[in-house]
C-alpha cells in the first residue's frame, strides 16, 4: 500500500475511532517523512475539508498547537517556511493527542521544558481517584474501604455474610437466614474520587462510579429483588425469572425512575447535577418506568438508551454509544463532541476538585478524545489546552478555566 493510501486508511480509522496506539503513532510518523509533503498535502487538505464539513472545527491556536505537538512527539519538525500541509498536520496531530492521551501517558514522552510549561503543569499534582468506598451496615456501623484501611478490612472479614475477593465485597448467598422480620439493608457509597465493586447475594455484580451509592438487602426475599441507587452504577443482573430485579433510581432534584429486569447488563447515570437521568441497555431487556403519573413504561432493546427529564418525561434514543457509556468502568474518559462544561463536571467527580469558569468563552466548546482515568489531572488539562481554546490554573483543589491570553 503506497503512502497516500496508507495515510487515507489510517486517518479514516481514526475518524471511525478504531485506531490502535500503534496505528496512531504510524499516522503521526507519516506526517514527518521528508518525501511525503507533496503526496500528503492534497490528501490532508481533502480529508481536513471533509472533516470540517461534518461539524464545527475546534477553535485552534495554530502556532501553539504546532509547537506543543512537535515538542511532545519529536516527530514533527518545524519547517523553514510554514506550509499549509504543516498547519493541517499540526491540527491533526493535536486531534490525535486528544484521541490517544491515555496511550501517550503510557509512552512517557519527554515533558515540556519549564520555559514552555503550562500553568497546570507547574502546580501541585492532583492524582486520580482510586478504589475506595464507605460501607454502612444495617446496625449503622460504617467501614471505610480503601487499600490503607487495614483495621476496617479486618473487621469486614469477620462479618459472616461478607467475604473479600481481590479487594472487593462479595456477599455470600444464603449466609443470611430468611425470616418474617423486616429485611436488613446495607449501603455502599463511593465518595468523590472513588469507585468500587461488589457482588450481591443473588450473584448480581455491581460497579459504582465516583459519588454514587447502592442500598440493598442482605438477602432477597419475596417476589422481587429490589435495590436503590444514586449517581452512576453499572449492573450485571443474575437471571432469575421467578424473582425480577428492580432498581429504584433516586434523585433529589427530579422525578424518579424504576427499572425492572430479569437478567441483563445495563448502565444508569443519575447524578443530580446532570440534566437527564440516562439508562443504557447493553444486552437483555428492561422495562423503565417514570414516577410521573399517566406515562406507560418503556421497553428497552439492547443498544438503546432512555432519557428521563426532570419533569418525568421519557424518551428513547436508539444506537447509543456503548463505548462512551461504559468507558468509566473500563478506566477511560471518552468524549464525543462533549461540551467543556460537561467534561469538567466529570473530571471534578473523579479527581475530587472544584471547577470554576472565569468568563470563559470555551464553556460550550465541544471536544472529542479518549483519555485514561489514571492520568494525572494536569495531563488531562494539558491535552485540552492543546486546542488553544482554554487555559487552566490550579489553586489547591480548585481548577480555574480561563480564556487564553491574546497574542
Amino acid at each position: 500500500m503506497d503512502t497516500r493510501h496508507r495515510l487515507e486508511y489510517l486517518f479514516k480509522k481514526y475518524l471511525d475511532r478504531e485506531s490502535s496506539p500503534e496505528e496512531i503513532e504510524e499516522f503521526i510518523s507519516l506526517l514527518d517523512r521528508d518525501e511525503a509533503e507533496e503526496t500528503l498535502s492534497s490528501t490532508l487538505s481533502e480529508l481536513w475539508d471533509l472533516t470540517s464539513k461534518k461539524g464545527k472545527p475546534y477553535p485552534v491556536d495554530w502556532e501553539q498547537m504546532y509547537q506543543r505537538v512537535a515538542q511532545q512527539h519529536h516527530t514533527l519538525k518545524k519547517p523553514r517556511k510554514r506550509q499549509p500541509i504543516y498547519r493541517i498536520a499540526a491540527v491533526l496531530a493535536g486531534m490525535l493527542v486528544l484521541g490517544a492521551a491515555g496511550y501517550l501517558s503510557l509512552k512517557r514522552w519527554d515533558p515540556v521544558t519549564p520555559s514552555q510549561s503550562t500553568a497546570v503543569s507547574m502546580a501541585t499534582e492532583i492524582l486520580p481517584g482510586s478504589n475506595r468506598a464507605i460501607l454502612t451496615l444495617d446496625n449503622g456501623e460504617t467501614l471505610i474501604l480503601d487499600p490503607e484501611g487495614t483495621s476496617k478490612l479486618d473487621r469486614l472479614e469477620r462479618i459472616k455474610e461478607i467475604r473479600l475477593d481481590s479487594g472487593y465485597i462479595v456477599y455470600q448467598p444464603g449466609a443470611v437466614r430468611r425470616a418474617s422480620t423486616a429485611p436488613r439493608y446495607n449501603t455502599l457509597r463511593t465518595p468523590r474520587g472513588g469507585q468500587y465493586r461488589l457482588q450481591l447475594p443473588d450473584g448480581t455484580k455491581v460497579w459504582l462510579n465516583a459519588e454514587s451509592s447502592i442500598r440493598y438487602p442482605l438477602s432477597f426475599a419475596g417476589k422481587e429483588r429490589k435495590v436503590e441507587i444514586t449517581g452512576e452504577v453499572y449492573l450485571e443482573v443474575a437471571h432469575n425469572a421467578a424473582q425480577p430485579f428492580v432498581v429504584d433510581i433516586h434523585s433529589a432534584s427530579r422525578k424518579k425512575g424504576t427499572i425492572e429486569v430479569l437478567g441483563t447488563r445495563f448502565n444508569i447515570n443519575a447524578y443530580d447535577d446532570e440534566s437527564l437521568i440516562t439508562t443504557t441497555l447493553i444486552d437483555g431487556k428492561v422495562k423503565f418506568s417514570s414516577s410521573r403519573k399517566g406515562l406507560d413504561p418503556l421497553i428497552l432493546k439492547p443498544g438503546e438508551q432512555v432519557h428521563l427529564a426532570p419533569d418525568g418525561n421519557m424518551r428513547v434514543v436508539g444506537d447509543a454509544d456503548l463505548h462512551q457509556v461504559l468507558s468509566w468502568k473500563e478506566g477511560l474518559f471518552v468524549f464525543r463532541h462533549d461540551r467543556l462544561q460537561d467534561i469538567m463536571r466529570r473530571l471534578s467527580r473523579w479527581y475530587d476538585v472544584e471547577i470554576v469558569f472565569e468568563k470563559n468563552r470555551a464553556v460550550n466548546t465541544h471536544f472529542t478524545g479518549t483519555m485514561a482515568r489514571q492520568e494525572t489531572i494536569t495531563g488531562i488539562l494539558d491535552m485540552l489546552e492543546l486546542t488553544g481554546a482554554v487555559k487552566f490554573k490550579i489553586e489547591g483543589r480548585k481548577i480555574i478555566a480561563t480564556n487564553p491570553k491574546p497574542k
